[in-house]
């Protein structure tokens, strides 16, 4: 296969990582701007430590799941004011996804839950 325009290719590669970087620009500057202390890192491995201590030491877990990250990004106003115009459609659009999700039912609960009862 010959490929006859291989620019074409590269720029939208090209394009994408400037997107990412400013958004990443974006989304931190406010942080280094502000002079925001990061804390110092944790260094241990998360999986040995049992949930209760994970939560003595105040750590903090990432979402678990598309619901949980938009209450995360819903209280985020920097990542709100980087979305800008299309933060509204962004969490409609997402939250209509996570409820499709929850309307389908797998193989897994179809073989597991159908003999069941």
């Amino acid at each position: 296969m010959k490929f006859r325009n291989r620019h074409s290719d590269l720029f939208t590669c090209e394009e994408c990582i400037h997107l990412l970087l400013d958004y990443a620009d974006g989304t931190m500057a406010p942080g280094v701007r502000r002079k925001l202390d990061p804390g110092e890192p944790f260094r241990a491995n998360l999986y040995d430590l049992g949930i209760d201590e994970i939560r003595r030491r105040g750590i903090r877990l990432l979402p678990q799941s598309l619901a949980e990250s938009l209450d995360e990004l819903q209280r985020d106003e920097v990542v709100k004011g980087s979305l800008g115009v299309i933060y509204d459609e962004f969490v409609d659009l997402k939250r209509g996804e996570w409820r499709e999700y929850h309307r389908q039912v797998t193989q897994w609960e179809i073989d597991r839950y159908l003999t069941l009862f």
